[in-house]
């Protein structure tokens, strides 16, 4: 799987493939690392053999971001997989100064939930639909304030790759 990892202002491109063996192979921005998880409390603490470096952290997830203590320092670190990353692409683009922006669906998929309603504002970030692909749920927010003009789908509907989804002014 391929993920696109933010720290501060540094980005970085992570694939991880999985060995017959269970551990990983991590490609970092073309640097291949084999890594491997040593130990696990099971829930926050792991400690994983980077290369042959053994790395004890502490890992919190947030709403957007995990937070990693790693020896005293903290690290706030934004992940998005290639699923996510394509939804950000279908739902946050359009172009500056236009008046209604309609939100598609990226893949074929299912309308898990709807939640927003035809008249209610809403706000950059926002969620205003729960669409699950590939037996992954993902929330789709909106790309800027307005409001909801029109909603061409309804839950548990089927959809294509790029039918119309929301209509937002």
């Amino acid at each position: 799987m391929k993920y696109l990892s933010t720290i501060g202002d540094n980005q970085y491109q992570i694939i991880l493939t999985q060995t017959d063996e269970g551990d990983f192979i991590a490609e970092l921005n073309n640097e291949i690392l084999p890594l491997q998880i040593l130990k696990t409390d099971g829930q926050y603490t792991l400690t994983a053999l980077i290369g042959n470096r053994p790395y004890e952290l502490e890992i919190r997830k947030n709403q957007t971001d995990y937070l990693i203590n790693y020896h005293g320092r903290d690290f706030k670190i934004n992940v998005e997989d290639e699923r996510l990353l394509l939804l950000k692409k279908h739902t946050q683009q359009f172009l500056p100064g236009e008046q209604f922006k309609e939100i598609t669906a990226p893949m074929p998929g299912l309308v898990v939930s709807i939640d927003v309603a035809v008249g209610q504002k809403v706000k950059t970030g926002d969620g205003i639909l729960v669409f699950e692909a590939m037996k992954m749920e993902n929330e789709i927010r909106a790309p800027f304030d307005g409001v909801v003009k029109e909603i061409f789908v309804s839950e548990k509907a089927p959809v294509e790759k790029g039918q119309k989804l929301i209509l937002l002014e």
